[in-house]
Parts: structure tokens; C-alpha cells; sequence
């Protein structure tokens, strides 16, 4: 019996590191989803005001690694498509402001155009700048917090 009391309190504590482990990764994650949202805005607003080239030939010439971090794994020319296929990491506010930037990317102006991209691209600095300073925060509450709490789940049942 002392044996398998034993190996309870040693699975509980790998489940606790492994939890720990999945929401440091969950953060990191979200941090970079948020800095490939930006550069992706920043690379449309910048084909857009340099080339005026169409959202559609913008969208075929963003690299790979950019649509990576902002976990896109389909290509398409519409931006709005590109993220209904896209596992979100980012606030809900954050989600809606993509969503009404992307239904509004190529019906508009071109001067339309880049106001809007420049205020999705000041946004998502913001919301960096924001996630950066909480990240810490936040990555040493994932690792303590569920190891402490199996710890103590694991203490009860010695």
C-alpha cells in the first residue's frame, strides 16, 4: 500500500510540472502570436503604401515564418479567411479588432486602407508592449502555481 500511496504522490507531481510546463509554453506562445500579428499588419501597411499593390498579391508574398507566428498554416487572398482558420492565443478584443481590420482590408481607399492598418498596427504594439510587461508575471505564476498546489494535494495524502 505505502508503494502505491508512493506513486500517487509522484504522478500527481509530474501532472504538476507537466501543467506547468503547458502554460509557460501557452504564454510564450501568445506573446509571439501577438508580435506575428503585428508584423503581419506592419508588412500590409507597407506593401499598401509602397507598392499599392492588392491585399490578395499581399497575402501570397508574406513569408512563411510571419504567418507561422501568427499560427496561419493555410494560404488565401483574403485576410479574413486566413483567420477564421487561426487558433487564437490573444484576448477576445484582440480577435474582434483582426476580424473588423481584415473585413475591411481591400473595400476601401487606399488612404482609408493605411489608416486602418496604422490603427491595428498601433493596437497590437500596444497589446505587446502590454503582454510583454505581464509575461513574467505571468510565466512565474504557470510554474509556481500548479506545482504548489499538487504540492500541497501531495502532502494530504501522505
Amino acid at each position: 500500500m505505502p508503494a502505491l500511496k508512493w506513486g500517487g504522490v509522484i504522478l500527481l507531481l509530474l501532472c504538476g510540472l507537466a501543467l506547468s510546463a503547458a502554460l509557460c509554453a501557452f504564454e510564450r506562445a501568445r506573446l509571439e502570436q501577438a508580435r506575428g500579428f503585428h508584423t503581419l499588419c506592419s508588412e500590409i501597411r507597407r506593401q499598401i503604401a509602397c507598392f499599392s499593390h492588392p491585399v490578395s498579391r499581399i497575402l501570397g508574398s508574406i513569408e512563411e515564418d510571419v504567418l507561422a507566428k501568427c499560427r496561419i498554416h493555410t494560404r488565401s487572398e483574403k485576410l479574413s479567411v486566413l483567420l477564421a482558420h487561426t487558433s487564437f492565443y490573444l484576448p477576445e478584443e484582440a480577435r474582434e479588432r483582426l476580424l473588423t481590420f481584415a473585413a475591411s482590408l481591400g473595400s476601401e481607399y487606399r488612404e482609408e486602407q493605411l489608416r486602418s492598418c496604422e490603427a491595428c498596427i498601433a493596437y497590437l504594439q500596444a497589446l505587446c508592449e502590454r503582454l510583454e510587461g505581464e509575461a513574467a508575471h505571468r510565466v512565474q505564476l504557470a510554474r509556481l502555481l500548479p506545482l504548489s498546489l499538487t504540492g500541497a494535494l501531495a502532502l494530504m495524502l501522505i
